[in-house]
């Protein structure tokens, strides 16, 4: 890929953005499509998996004030941050984790 995009951070040509700009270059709609699969255009195919696989990636560390709650795969998942984090909003979201035929 000769371009960078907003995309998985260990694809060597990530562009990454301080904040707040950089939010503004993801593409939501791509970031949460129920697929990335694109039949016939493996290099979009390509490119949407590695957006979809997008992270923020902060330095140091996020005070827990400002964590407004988690998503999780799964029940088990959901007891366990609800037992580290009581009365945190938690949302159980399996396709956020690629269950859902992905």
């Amino acid at each position: 890929m000769s371009s960078l995009q907003i995309c998985n951070a260990a694809r060597g040509w990530a562009r990454m953005e301080p904040f707040p700009n950089g939010l503004a270059l993801i593409d939501h709609d791509r970031v949460y499509a129920e697929r990335w699969t694109h039949p016939g255009d493996p290099e979009d195919q390509y490119r949407h998996k590695g957006e979809m696989c997008a992270e923020v990636l902060v330095p140091d560390r996020v005070p827990p004030n400002l964590i407004m709650g988690v998503y999780v795969s799964c029940a088990a998942s959901a007891s366990e941050a609800q037992r580290l984090a009581p009365g945190l909003p938690i949302q159980i979201n399996g396709y956020m984790f690629f269950y859902g035929g992905r």
